[in-house]
């Protein structure tokens, strides 16, 4: 490729996909202040548009902006680490890897990692918020430190930020907007809300509104030697969770949440 024209489609593809993060994760964030009314939603059987009208338009129409954030990252991802991955993907020092294997490894590691997401989320476990956040931090500490010894640092940091993209959006396609069409077919035929669709929508977008600020940090901190220079450099999006997801519990209980008024 003309390395002219490369640049320029690089220069596109990041004006893009901050474009694109902005208004997803904006949205996300404003409509996560209501998930205590999704919460009581799961509580009481009611569907979350119950309490506010607009959260499936709002769940719906947020999920274009999700999609061109991955897409644009995932074409970012292409371009800068697997066209050439012996500039940035592959480690000279570190394990000895062909341009297509060590390709082959970063998709299968994105892929695996959402699986394994997938699974927890499924699990018993993950009805105690409390013990799946710390087998979200442990699962993101495995995964860096895993990344950290197969690809170069910053290859490293990019595909963790990647797996966890993959997971809020993936939750969004597989579950988010599929759950609330079968949430509006019911209000439209009359029948009762499924409480346990209304519970696991809650779920899925307190995780999301939790792995944003490790996403972001990824997604700035690529442009940092400083994230990446240090050998200890597996830590710091494990600690950007942690402290991310603590300082959040404390806005939670120090803030004033939303009340939304019962429009049935």
């Amino acid at each position: 490729m003309d390395p002219l024209l490369e640049e320029g489609l690089v220069l596109f593809l990041r004006w893009a996909h901050l474009l694109a993060a902005v208004s997803w994760l904006g949205g996300a964030f404003a409509f996560a202040r209501l998930s205590p009314a999704l919460a009581r939603a799961a509580a009481t059987g009611a569907s979350p548009a119950r309490f506010f009208p607009l959260s499936a338009e709002t769940a719906l129409g947020l999920r274009w902006a999700a999609y061109a954030t991955w897409f644009s990252g995932f074409l970012l991802l292409l371009l800068l680490y697997y066209l050439r991955p012996e500039l940035d993907l592959i480690d000279p020092l570190g394990l000895p890897l062909g341009p297509w294997r060590a390709r082959i490894l970063g998709l299968a590691s994105i892929l695996l990692g959402y699986l394994c997401y997938e699974i927890l989320c499924r699990a018993p476990l993950a009805r105690d918020e409390r013990l799946f956040a710390l087998f979200g931090f442990l699962g993101i500490l495995l995964f860096a430190f895993a990344s950290s010894r197969i690809f170069s640092a910053r290859g490293a940091v990019m595909h963790t930020g990647a797996m966890l993209a993959t997971c809020m959006v993936g939750s969004i396609a597989h579950l988010v907007v599929p759950y609330e069409r079968r949430l509006s077919r019911a209000r439209a035929a009359g029948g009762p809300p499924d409480g346990e669709l209304c519970r696991q929508i809650a779920q899925r977008l307190r995780h999301n509104r939790h792995l944003a600020p490790v996403v972001l940090f990824a997604m700035i901190g690529s442009h940092s030697p400083l994230l990446f220079a240090e050998p200890w450099n597996w830590l710091a999006l494990p600690l950007v969770f942690a402290f991310s997801t603590a300082a959040r519990a404390l806005l939670d209980r120090g803030c004033a949440q939303p009340r939304i008024k019962d429009s049935g």
